[in-house]
């Protein structure tokens, strides 16, 4: 979030003209802040389309900056978002272009024996794929985790 106070500013001018405000004491620096975790809070109802009360029942299980993770059965849909601050026509030719490199890139590691989930399906905006049961590395992640998982990357990439 550091690298572009532009749009930082945005939001902040869109929150102010909402009428949310800050105090001082509650503006401090959080290192540990995770923006796809937060709640907005200030957005009107019938313009926030993804509240956590409706994805619920869609089965939501994740979300972050530019895509929903909902669960039906064994397989997952992730979801790239519409971003309401772009031009539509730019907006959608992004996360084209992004949900089918990012489908490609998927197939294309687990052809070379990468371990990843197998696509069943993708379109201009959705890649559904298989669930696979565990925690996420970024939930658990240690030191010692790190240099293994670099080392099996490291090792499908040179080939070995």
């Amino acid at each position: 979030m550091g690298d572009n106070g532009a749009m930082i500013a945005y939001l902040g001018l869109l929150m102010y003209k909402s009428g949310y405000r800050t105090t001082i004491a509650e503006s401090k620096v959080n290192p540990n802040f995770r923006p796809d975790e937060e709640k907005v809070r200030w957005i009107p109802k019938e313009f926030d389309m993804f509240r956590d009360e409706e994805i619920k029942d869609q089965g939501k299980i994740a979300s972050g900056a530019e895509a929903v993770i909902t669960l039906e059965g064994n397989t997952i849909t992730k979801t790239r978002v519409s971003k309401s601050y772009r031009i539509k026509e730019i907006d959608d030719a992004i996360r084209r272009e992004r949900t089918r490199s990012e489908a490609r890139l998927i197939s294309e590691a687990r052809r070379c024996g990468v371990p990843t989930p197998i696509i069943r399906d993708a379109s201009d905006f959705d890649i559904k794929m298989e669930y696979i049961e565990g925690n996420a590395l970024k939930k658990i992640i240690t030191p010692d985790l790190a240099e293994k998982t670099g080392e099996l990357i490291g090792g499908f990439i040179q080939g070995e």
